[in-house]
């Protein structure tokens, strides 16, 4: 029996862009071989724009999609809410900026789907290829060698925006707290700390200058979401 996949999208105010690259990502999920049963979600968080419209237009030309509408904007809000919304064996998600490449999907959910319980795009492992503006690549070192050093991980690469989680990873799910960009660092560091199997694989990264990150915005909220992790998780176990 197939196995059943959601992909999900999460998107904040992407009227510009979202016609255009949820077809792609589309595309490469229908070239899933016939292991797979996949659904693609666009799940949308605060938009204000035509966002919304866009995606309920295109669940209505492709049966294979559908949409999440939340009033509350976050990209971890989002994933959190759709991933423990589902009943899928594999969940996993692309950034709507395509960064990476969704035809590199297919490797995520073959290393899950191997017994993987994360498999996670890494643009810091032997093999990746990442194209990157030279400010953000020296934050993006310093802030992954920062919570690796706090939290003694062995992560290479937190915040890629190309994950896939086994449904065994659920109730770790539930139990992450923040709702932007942390979520994905945080989700990691639970998995990590519970002897969950994680598998980082190298990615190509193209840096796209239409991207939601904001350096210096960015930078702050995550220093906080570090900040308030470490406190709350000083003197007691993730479990």
């Amino acid at each position: 029996m197939a196995v059943s996949v959601l992909v999900v999208l999460p998107v904040y105010n992407e009227e510009m862009v979202l016609r255009k690259n949820a077809r792609l990502v589309l595309s490469a999920v229908r070239r899933l071989p016939e292991s797979y049963a996949p659904k693609l979600q666009i799940v949308c968080n605060g938009c204000t724009d035509q966002t919304e419209a866009i995606a309920r237009e295109l669940c209505v030309q492709n049966p294979e999609i559908d949409v999440l509408c939340l009033p509350k904007k976050g990209r971890g809000h989002a994933l959190r809410t759709a991933w423990l919304l589902s009943e899928h064996e594999i969940m996993c998600y692309l950034d709507i900026d395509l960064s990476a490449s969704p035809g590199q999907l297919r490797q995520l959910l073959d290393g899950v789907h191997s017994g993987h319980d994360l498999c996670v795009g890494s643009r810091n492992v032997s093999g990746a290829r990442a194209q990157r503006a030279i400010s953000r690549r020296l934050l993006s070192l310093l802030y992954h060698k920062l919570v690796r050093f706090m939290f003694r991980s062995e992560v290479n690469d937190f915040q890629c925006g190309l994950k896939a989680i086994s449904s065994r990873v659920r109730p770790l799910v539930a139990q992450t707290t923040d709702s932007q960009w942390f979520f994905d660092a945080e989700l990691l560091l639970f998995a990590e700390r519970n002897g969950l199997a994680i598998r980082e694989i190298p990615v190509a990264w193209r840096e796209n200058p239409r991207s939601k990150v904001r350096v210096v915005r960015d930078v702050l909220s995550i220093s906080l979401a570090i900040a308030r992790f470490a406190v709350s998780h000083r003197q007691r176990p993730i479990t």
